[in-house]
């Protein structure tokens, strides 16, 4: 409940090693330059506030710095460049403010950095082609909801470490690489809402390749450019696999039968592309299924009548179709 605006004065704290002031959404005011000069800070959190004005330039004196986060503010203007010559950053979050502009070059050359966050500002411009050899420890990307654009950077695909992967709302364009399998460690890959595209077997080569990810938990391609066939290979992605979503796309073709093997299915949404073919009875084995979604399609036959076995289905959305009593 606090309220008003941090003291300039905060400052003479020198020894001052952690410092969160967050979730006080009437704390108001910018952020102190004066900040900068606290030489033993490790950790900075003035996180989902109402804070307004820019980040201080003087951030980039803080060379103890691990963790930095601003999310969840009014912050505006551009990310300062002397935030990327931190050798020992482990964590950004700048996400939900208003920030404006290009990414500093200076942030990609973080090799420490486990999570970069910049989701949900007006930020713009492309992703650099050797993201691999900057940010070898990076688990976390989250950068959706920008206005970033261009191709899908290959060197992405050499991240190792990444956990999430979540470029969602901005306008990235061409096709999706298929050595995005290449990342073992993947447990979220968001690309919905952009304008990323595949029409034949080879371009959509990046769904096959992602049934090495044995981790995937989360799979988002929605309101694309996807057309074409639906791949088969969806049926063979990891068994873990809890959220797919790929509507509003051009994707034709049948519901593959072998759909049941994903036992961990929580939310399918197939909504508002042109699949034919009839609901796999299959779908029966996905226990955990809670919510379907295959509205606005061209389906026929009826619905499985033992889908009245999943006991935790709360929607099922099967509207605009051609399908029968």
């Amino acid at each position: 409940m606090l309220t008003g605006a941090i003291p300039s004065n905060i400052s003479r704290c020198t020894s001052l090693r952690l410092m969160l002031i967050g979730s006080n959404k009437r704390l108001q005011g910018s952020i102190p330059a004066e900040i900068g000069n606290m030489p033993s800070l490790a950790a900075l959190g003035l996180f989902d506030n109402s804070i307004t004005g820019t980040i201080p330039r003087s951030f980039g004196n803080l060379s103890q710095l691990t963790k930095l986060s601003l999310r969840n503010n009014y912050l505006e203007g551009s990310i300062p460049a002397g935030i990327g010559n931190n050798p020992h950053l482990r964590l950004l979050q700048l996400s939900g403010n208003n920030i404006s502009g290009l990414l500093p070059p200076s942030l990609y050359n973080l090799s420490s950095l486990n999570m970069l966050s910049v989701a949900s500002n007006k930020l713009h411009g492309r992703l650099p082609p050797d993201l691999w050899k900057s940010l070898p420890s990076i688990q976390q990307f989250l950068f959706a909801r920008n206005r970033f654009s261009g191709p899908f950077p290959l060197s992405l695909t050499n991240l190792s470490s990444l956990q999430i992967l979540d470029i969602g709302f901005n306008s990235f364009t061409g096709v999706v690489p298929a050595q995005v399998g290449r990342l073992r460690n993947l447990n979220v890959l968001f690309l919905g809402t952009n304008k990323f595209e595949a029409s034949n077997e080879e371009e959509w080569g990046f769904v096959s390749s992602l049934t090495n990810c044995s981790r995937l938990q989360m799979l988002a391609i929605e309101r694309n450019r996807f057309a074409g066939e639906l791949p088969s290979s969806v049926a063979n992605l990891t068994a873990n696999l809890q959220l797919l979503r790929i509507h509003s796309n051009h994707i034709s073709g049948v519901i593959s039968s072998e759909i049941g093997t994903l036992a961990s299915l929580e939310e399918i949404d197939f909504t508002s592309n042109m699949l034919t073919g009839v609901i796999p009875e299959s779908i029966e084995k996905l226990p955990q299924l809670n919510q379907v979604f295959l509205d606005s399609n061209n389906l026929s036959g009826t619905i499985p009548f033992a889908i009245r076995n999943l006991t935790g289905l709360s929607v099922l959305d099967a509207n605009d179709n051609n399908l029968e009593d």
